[in-house]
């Protein structure tokens, strides 16, 4: 089609917007005339006397100005109309004639196209799937929303082809087919590429399968799968090029040699049928490969050509392509490529029967691990396992084991102090795979283990003694079916699980295999159960404590372990054994099922105050961004939670007291999609749930009803106090917790609301749950509440909510008026010109750490900008001068001390084997080296900082997931802040400050002898100078140095910051 003849048919469709656009051209020129009239009356009232005393001559001007200003606007109006209409045309133009040399590029590729995709509910990306003429299976993704783009190559051939005399061949071909490219000069040219742009290419080998993954930038995309195909083309391996890989191979051998994840998995193989691919040492190393060096080079050469042409072929390969690039232009872009990888019409081997047959079930293997852990695994071998993917009728009884309150099997063994853990996994290889309960055990339980096995059979055979129950499966469905609704995976992620379930399933169902059929059919899950018994288990059990007591040593690994025959008593006990510890869970309430959006209330950009009185403020904030899911927040606020050491263990302590006896309802909770969680801050304590907005306000009303009739169990509080304790005296002991503990001790002199270690400990002992409950009731009968709703919420639900939770607290008398309570900063200010040491006594002789604070001061929002822009020239500096030198022997890093939103000060951390006065010097000796720095940067590079933190703070706006985006408001209402748009004015505000500025600040607070200079450092090691000369670096003689004695009377004596 000719230009001109596109031209003419396209008059018609641009001719119909123009009317819209001379509109809104007109409502410009309308509004422009406005405001020139105001501006030019102004300038004449100014001048004249009153408003109607304009003159001839000014009359005369203001109509001249209309007329100029009308004829620029009609120009423009001519000159946009024209554009727009001739550009559209252009645009149209070019983009079909584009879709259309695109379609001759691609049409006679494609063999299928697979229509139907069938998508998970509220995904509107373009989605288009074909088989290419050479079998090759493609799935394109268009999303504009993802930045990168990434590819997945999957062959469906993996370690269960390795030949039984070259274990992990396919992993070395891995290997070596990555570095295969003779059109391309690098021999790693896809790995350089993708590394030169900063991404990611690797590639992966499992059972069935081999990975070839990479993302790029998407405007890279075409160059990196040119390379990505190009490895697939005849492949030659040099001598030189295996032995680096083989190399390479048992590194990673070596590197995972301690994993004892793998180690177990080994010893299942060399126990399970040996004729079954299963049993193959998939990883590989030098002996496997080589059989000792008995075969040379060129042998494993020939192997590598001869299982690559066997296996590596086209029609057994599926590619997934995820860009935000529009679906024709990926098909332009994938499909010639694609089409030319060669097609060697490959059958795919699959295996049905698992490897654990009769002669291998019932079977006790005690296994030694690397790890001081105790476990259980107790495994059951199925076959045809693939073939109940849309059905899945292992769930039901995997939910059921996975429960953890009243009644549960957890809960038993957690009585029994057997276990603190249960989890169910279902391992799936080919077509077989094993249906898995994983305990983790305490010392107690490996010693009665069998009991736990016992227990494990009683809930079992509770579940098959009674009626398969609808209303659990329904739960199940709308669950897993709730989980996908919403789900947003990585794009790497979810181009490699596209691409592997395109080898196993329709391809129009891979976005929904997770899904599972609504029908019942209990009929599936008693056969599930039934697989489920003794006879049919393998138990893998897990200790240190079986060192020496093994009789068997695994081949690749060298694990020790046992393995016997479960005594014949012992099973027939477990086929009817029963317990009424056990009984079923109750209904879970916090599952959603209305994902309706609310009615739309406003505009509004950030949040506003709907409800404000003497004891509650309440914020709103509607925004459907995140679909149907809502934020609550509720933030206690009063000064009695810091007035002493006391009360502020025992708001800590609530916190923990809550977890534990709301376990259930917030492990319901979380399982059905809604996260509960909660601090101690510098104002009070916080509360908060996020999730689907269907039934937050049932789950949040719940947790509030509780705390406010106080309804805890006196043993709980016994057991969490002790726990408390023990971590506190465990952070001052351990030099492994080091950065954590003298940071706590840093916080403890400087922050109001903070205590030392020796403080919280001292009330251990007269702590008891009387006590407790008295601070509580006293901290709770002087709060002002405040609160945040954000999402899918309307206000008079929100309004409701809250009056319930105000209801319940004034019942209790809990509640102060908003006039008691005032924000202040809770951060002791140290005098000007002075320096302070603390020194923390410890048991570690050969250790020494110092922290070191420096002090700016409480400042206004244009002066904090000024210090992250400071902070982050001084970050990168300390990395490039200190860091990076003396890591070796130091663990070293560099923080920000804030409060709230504003950054008080910056600390140095070094744990070293120096002395802390030469450690102390050394950071001095930066602070003078960083001056000179900053003098004599260019203003080039002034200004990429500048740009990096502009970045940095508008890409923090991006909205990545609804509780990051919502926890950035509710930070501005915990601290009473209320600068909602703050990340916008901080990236504006960056602009300002010059380079003198910023050095204006290290003057005046950062050097020695600066007029406002204010340190402390907190030590563990004495203070003393090295007598070792290579040591010694000149002291800061300018400041004052004292030594903190009492600290209790140091901090009485400082003010806090204003």
């Amino acid at each position: 089609m000719s230009r001109e003849h596109y031209f003419i048919m396209a008059h018609m469709k641009v001719t119909q917007k123009l009317f819209i656009s001379f509109t809104f051209l007109w409502t410009e020129f309308y509004v422009r005339c406005e405001q020139e009239n105001k501006d030019h009356n102004e300038r004449v009232l100014n001048i004249e006397s009153g408003p109607n005393n304009l003159t001839r001559e000014s009359l005369s001007k203001k109509i001249i100005l209309e007329e100029q200003v009308a004829n620029q606007l009609l120009s423009a109006i001519n000159g946009q109309v024209h554009s727009r209409y001739r550009r559209s045309v252009d645009e149209n133009f070019e983009k079909n004639n584009e879709d259309e040399n695109a379609s001759e590029l691609y049409r006679d590729g494609i063999d299928k196209m697979h229509l139907n995709i069938i998508k998970r509910p509220n995904d509107n990306r373009s989605i288009e799937a074909f088989t290419l003429i050479n079998g090759l299976k493609l799935l394109l993704i268009s999303d504009p929303k993802v930045k990168r783009a990434a590819v997945t190559l999957n062959v469906n051939v993996g370690s269960f082809n390795n030949p039984k005399s070259f274990q992990g061949l396919a992993h070395l071909l891995e290997h070596l087919i990555v570095f295969n490219n003779k059109k391309f000069k690098d021999f790693d040219e896809l790995g350089k590429f993708a590394y030169e742009h900063g991404e990611v290419w690797t590639a992966a080998t499992i059972k069935t399968n081999t990975n070839f993954f990479f993302s790029v930038p998407a405007i890279q995309f075409r160059e990196a799968l040119e390379r990505l195909v190009a490895l697939f083309d005849s492949p030659i391996f040099s001598e030189k090029m295996i032995q680096n890989e083989l190399a390479s191979v048992n590194k990673q051998f070596l590197e995972h040699f301690d994993n004892d994840e793998r180690r177990i998995i080994n010893v299942l193989k060399e126990n399970a049928n040996q004729t079954h691919p299963f049993s193959l040492f998939d990883a590989g190393n030098f002996e496997s490969l080589t059989n000792s060096s008995l075969i040379d080079v060129t042998d494993l050469s020939q192997e590598l050509i001869k299982f690559y042409d066997k296996h590596y072929s086209s029609n057994i390969m599926s590619v997934s392509v995820l860009s935000n690039e529009p679906i024709e232009k990926l098909k332009a872009m994938t499909i010639p490529l694609l089409k030319m990888i060669k097609n060697k019409n490959v059958t795919v081997q699959v295996w049905h029967e698992n490897p654990f047959g009769y002669q291998q079930l019932k079977k006790k293997f005690s296994v030694v691990p690397i790890e001081n852990v105790h476990k259980l695994q107790i495994m059951f071998p199925i076959s045809d396992l693939k073939k109940y993917y849309k059905t899945k009728p292992w769930m039901y009884t995997f939910y059921l084991l996975n429960q953890n309150g009243k009644g549960s099997l957890l809960k038993y063994l957690e009585k029994q102090n057997f276990s603190e853990s249960i989890f169910t996994t279902v391992e799936n290889y080919s077509e077989f795979g094993f249906l898995c309960i994983h305990v983790d055990l305490t010392e107690k339980g490996i010693e009665r283990v069998n009991e736990v096995i016992e227990a494990i059979f009683q809930y079992l055979n509770m579940i098959k003694g009674s009626e398969i129950e609808k209303w659990i499966f329904d739960e199940i469905y709308n669950l897993i079916n709730n989980d996908l609704r919403f789900e947003k995976a990585d794009e790497v992620e979810e181009a490699a699980q596209a691409s592997s379930a395109m080898q196993d399933y329709p391809i129009n169902e891979i976005f929904t295999i997770r899904n599972m059929n609504k029908e019942f059919q209990s009929h599936l899950i008693e056969q599930f159960l039934n697989i489920m018994n003794p006879e049919h288990m393998l138990a893998i059990i897990v200790s240190p404590t079986f060192a020496g007591k093994t009789n068997k040593r695994e081949k690749w690994y060298g694990v020790e372990y046992s393995v016997e025959n479960f005594e014949e008593e012992f099973l027939a006990k477990l086929k009817h054994t029963n317990s009424s510890e056990f009984q079923f869970p109750r209904r879970n309430e916090f599952i959603a099922t209305n994902f309706e959006l609310k009615e739309s209330e406003n505009n509004d950009t950030k949040p506003i105050v709907i409800k404000s009185n003497e004891n509650l403020k309440l914020w709103f904030f509607q925004d459907f961004q995140f679909d149907a899911r809502a934020f609550f927040a509720i933030n206690f606020k009063s000064s009695s939670f810091h007035i002493e050491p006391l009360y502020t263990v025992c708001a800590e302590l609530l916190t923990e007291l809550i977890d534990i006896e709301f376990e259930e309802d917030m492990s319901k909770a979380e399982v059905a999609g809604i996260k509960f969680g909660h601090n101690v801050f510098t104002y009070g304590i916080s509360f908060y749930a996020h999730g689907y907005s269907d039934k937050i306000s049932i789950f949040v009303l719940k947790i509030m009803d509780a705390i406010s009739k106080f309804y805890f169990d006196e043993q709980n509080f016994i057991e969490i106090k002790s726990s408390y304790f023990k971590k506190l005296k465990r952070f001052k002991s351990s030099r492994f917790l080091l950065p954590l503990t003298i940071r706590t001790y840093a916080d403890g002199i400087l922050r109001g609301n903070k205590w030392l270690y020796e403080e919280e400990i001292a009330i251990e002992e007269n702590l008891n749950f009387d006590l407790f409950k008295f601070v509580i009731n006293k901290i709770f009968s002087n709060v002002f509440i405040e609160c945040f709703a954000y999402g899918n919420v309307e206000s008079n639900g929100t309004k409701s909510l809250a009056n319930e939770i105000i209801r319940k607290f004034k019942l209790k008398s809990m509640l102060a008026s908003s006039s008691q309570y005032v924000f202040k900063s809770q951060i002791r200010r140290l005098p000007d010109s002075t320096s302070f040491v603390f020194e923390v006594k410890n048991s570690f002789e050969s250790e020494n750490a110092i922290l070191v604070y420096y002090q700016f001061g409480k400042k206004n929002f244009s002066e904090n900008v000024k210090l992250k822009l400071l902070v982050k020239i001084l970050d990168r500096s300390f990395y490039d001068s200190v860091y990076s030198k003396e890591r070796s022997n130091s663990f070293l890093f560099f923080n920000t001390f804030s409060d709230g939103w504003d950054k008080i000060g910056i600390t140095f951390f070094n744990q070293t084997s120096n002395l802390t006065a030469y450690a102390d010097q050394r950071i001095e000796a930066f602070i003078q080296s960083f001056k000179l720095e900053l003098e004599n940067m260019t203003s080039d590079d002034f200004e990429k900082y500048r740009n990096e933190l502009i970045a940095e703070e508008m890409n923090k706006e991006k909205r990545e997931n609804l509780f990051s985006f919502a926890a950035s408001f509710h930070k501005e209402i915990k601290y009473g802040t209320y600068v909602f748009n703050r990340r916008i004015l901080t990236a504006s505000e960056i602009l300002k400050p010059t380079k003198e500025d910023v050095l204006k600040i290290v003057d005046d607070y950062l050097i020695c002898g600066a007029e406002h200079r204010a340190k402390l450092a907190v030590i563990v090691g004495q203070y003393r100078k090295s007598t070792n000369s290579s040591h010694d670096l000149k002291l800061c003689s300018e400041a004052t140095f004292v030594k903190m004695e009492k600290v209790d009377e140091f901090r009485l004596q400082l003010p806090l910051h204003s």
